[in-house]
Parts: structure tokens; sequence; C-alpha cells
């Protein structure tokens, strides 16, 4: 009798600890189903309670992180940001007539104040850029471009004289030469003119 008594307390002890795990297990599933975002006080889960690469971006929304929420000095440099920061300021106009400069040929001279005066540079995509208005007679050469700064083609601009459509000529050589206009002398427009170099 004792052993039935015995076995019988056995059964119904397992019986009820099965009963307890099952609605342990039951509350954890339902907790997990029914805790949302709105449960959670602001401030509950920080940095630390997260596991490393718990948030991927694929679990992100679009458009969750703003810039505002960015730390920026964690950021990487842009590769053209760090090429830009390398630039130097462009070499400044060389003006055509001064010291050191290629010299006005056949009489072309700056047609003067307030136009402005004739001048070239070369910038650092290789692109060099004209100035100026310019008096001087049809169809000569103005002045002479140093090597760096000429085209690999013949080059034909078309522009003004003296109110008039006419032409710059920009030789391999170096050559700038002016063509066309309303008489043998007339004024004419470098404003502008650009073309990459070699």
């Amino acid at each position: 009798m004792r052993r039935l008594s015995s076995r019988g307390r056995s059964e119904a002890a397992l019986a009820i600890s099965v009963i307890a795990l099952v609605m342990a297990l039951g509350g954890i599933g339902y907790a997990a189903a029914t805790i949302g975002t709105s449960d959670i006080e602001n401030g509950a889960v920080t940095a630390r309670k997260l596991h490393r690469d718990a948030v991927r971006t694929n679990k992100l929304k679009d458009e969750a992180v703003t810039g505002a929420k960015v730390k920026e000095s964690t950021l990487g440099r842009v590769p053209s940001a760090r090429r830009a920061r390398r630039l130097s300021a462009p070499e400044p106009y060389r003006e055509i007539g001064t010291p050191g400069e290629p010299p006005f040929k056949n009489g072309a001279q700056n047609f003067g104040e307030p136009f402005s005066t004739a001048a070239f540079f070369i910038d650092h995509e290789g692109v060099v850029h004209l100035k100026g208005t310019v008096r001087a007679t049809t169809f000569t050469v103005i002045f002479t471009l140093p090597p760096r700064y000429r085209p690999n083609q013949q080059l034909f601009i078309p522009t003004q004289a003296t109110s008039v459509s006419s032409a710059v000529y920009v030789y391999q050589n170096g050559d700038v030469q002016v063509r066309g206009g309303s008489g043998a002398t007339n004024n004419y427009a470098l404003d502008s003119i650009t073309f990459r170099a070699g």
C-alpha cells in the first residue's frame, strides 16, 4: 500500500512539473507575441544590451537614419573630396605683352579700357582659357602661345570683330590668328574661348 501511495505521489509531482513547464513556455511565447514597441520604456534598450551585428542594414526602415543622427567624425572622406583638398588654385592669367610673357605680333594691341586685356591660362584639367579684346589687322597672327598651351589640332573659333561675325584660328604651333571683319583693322573678342591643350 505504501508503494502504491508513493508511486501516486511521484506521478502527481511529475504531472504538476509538466504542466508548470508548459505554462512557462507558453507564457514566454505569449509575452514575445504581445510585447510591442509601445510597451518598451524609452531608454530601456541601450547599446550594451544589443547583440553585436543584431541591427543590420536590411532591418532598418528606409530613411530611418537621417544626417542629424550620424556622427560626421566617424565618416570617411569621399575620394573626390580628398583630391579636392590637394588641389591648389589655378595659375593666374598670363598677360600678353607683359615682361616674361608672349609679345603681341603684327601691330596687335589691347583695345583698352574698359575692356579686358588679352591673356591666357591653363586649368587643372588641361583646358586653356583666353580673354581680352584686341585691336588687330585682319588675317594676321596676334600672338603665339607657349608649347604647353597649344592644341593638337587646328581650331576654328567664331567670334565678333567690330560688331561683325569673324573668327579666331588657333594652330598647333601656338599661333593665334584673327580673320574677318568689316575693315583692315578690327576689334576682336577673345573672351570665353576655351580649348583642351595637347
